[in-house]
């Protein structure tokens, strides 16, 4: 039962957002942790850097063909949603990107292309 997401769509969005944190642990599973810190950990700005890299073709992927050109707006709110990879810091902060991503993506229908 998808509860809440009914209203905005169903199971099948909640599907293909989840699928994203699916892809992001693929990657989190092929790479090396880094012990050597006293806080946090190194490995999370590699991390960072393939989010970023990879988050166009990823949320593509999920989006309807007339609405990829919404990428531009929810790429950015996505690739923040996971913490600041330069300081290695992660939070309330980061984790309302994705909100607004979420926000964005389940609501995309009640919009056109060009509101985005």
């Amino acid at each position: 039962s998808c509860g809440f997401f009914a209203v905005f769509g169903g199971c099948e969005r909640m599907e293909s957002v989840a699928s994203l944190f699916k892809l992001i642990r693929e990657d989190i599973d092929q790479i090396p942790l880094e012990n050597d810190q006293r806080f946090g950990n190194k490995a999370f700005r590699v991390l960072g850097e393939r989010i970023v890299e990879k988050s166009e073709k990823w949320i593509k992927g999920i989006l309807p063909d007339d609405l990829k050109g919404a990428v531009v707006e929810l790429k950015s709110y996505f690739d923040e949603s996971f913490g600041s990879y330069i300081r290695v810091d992660y939070g309330t902060g980061h984790e309302f990107n994705f909100l607004v991503f979420s926000c964005c993506f389940f609501l995309k229908e009640q919009n056109t292309t060009n509101e985005y």
